[in-house]
């Protein structure tokens, strides 16, 4: 079980490619996620980051209403938040125990 997991968060990618290459790429990589893929960039455009015939590098907590609760949207391939920042993120939506503040 990866740290996401531990927290009760799912990681899913979204792809703008067919759905062939978007699992090569997945297996290429041995991702331990799902790629969803996106060939028409329906989702990556209601998320507003469509970038030509790509989708600019970005990062959405969503929490369990369904409400983005965090983006980062990155200028270019290699601008992404650390893993760090999105578990930081995460762990900002895990309800307080009783007795303790955050």
């Amino acid at each position: 079980m990866n740290r996401f997991q531990r927290l009760g968060a799912r990681l899913v990618a979204l792809s703008a490619d067919n759905l062939e290459n978007a699992q090569a790429m997945a297996n290429e990589n041995s991702l331990e996620f799902n790629v969803l893929s996106d060939p028409t960039r329906e989702a990556i455009r209601a998320y507003g980051v469509e970038s030509g015939q790509i989708a600019k590098p970005a990062v959405f907590v969503i929490d369990s209403s369904g409400v983005v609760a965090w983006k980062y949207v990155g200028d270019n391939k290699a601008d992404r938040p650390s893993v760090n920042a999105i578990l930081e993120q995460v762990r900002s939506l895990q309800p307080t125990p009783k007795g303790r503040t955050p």
